[in-house]
């Protein structure tokens, strides 16, 4: 064999772990596993190898890729993954995002995108250093209040539509609920600055 999985510190425990391989080139290979999720295997030919983990612990069965130069790995219990190339990234770190529902995202600035979910948190993930922390204006008295749209403003201000209504938020908390009772599902500010919002009983 050119490899074993020894080498590549992966513990995969069973015989069976692996349940397909992608053959890209001389360079990359990639492993579709049962526990491992994908892991890309770059320069496997020397010693020089390097090793990726992406969708850690879930059930990848298989992995293609098509004409367009696109990638499709099936699951077994989360859909297929599309992805238009290798120009990707992964939060490991972000725990249980398949659990949070994430229902909207938007960039906060150069660095940070900003997203609203289904359990009632805001993250704000950097995708420089890919790291996720909690928006610190929205705390946990607000968990299943779903945030459906968010919308960053100047001086580290947010506009948050969620299921009970509009809210106005700093990092030191909510600084206004606008007085509606309709679910917020989508916001707009104008080049007046005034909101536009998409709710459960109209706009």
């Amino acid at each position: 064999p050119i490899l074993g999985l020894k080498a590549l510190h992966l513990n995969l425990n069973r015989h069976d772990d692996v349940n397909s391989i992608l053959y890209e080139n001389d360079s990359v290979l990639w492993l579709a596993t049962r526990n491992k999720g994908l892991i890309k295997i770059s320069n496997f030919m020397n010693s020089k190898r390097r090793v990726q983990s992406f969708f850690q612990g879930n059930f990848c069965s298989t992995i293609i890729k098509d004409k367009e130069q696109g990638y499709w790995i099936t699951t077994l219990n989360d859909g297929v993954y599309y992805l238009p190339n290798k120009d990707f990234q992964f939060l490991p770190n972000f725990e249980n995002i398949a659990d949070k529902g994430i229902k909207c995202i938007r960039n906060y600035d150069d660095k940070i995108l900003i997203t609203g979910c289904a359990d009632g948190n805001i993250y704000m993930i950097n995708h420089r250093q890919l790291t996720v922390s909690a928006f610190s204006g929205w705390g946990p008295a607000n968990k299943n209040n779903r945030v459906l749209d968010v919308w960053p403003l100047n001086n580290n201000r947010l506009l948050a539509g969620c299921d009970d209504g509009l809210y106005f938020l700093s990092k030191n908390g909510v600084n206004y609920k606008y007085p509606m009772v309709a679910a917020i599902k989508n916001i707009h500010i104008t080049h007046e600055k005034n909101i536009l919002a998409g709710s459960s009983l109209g706009v």
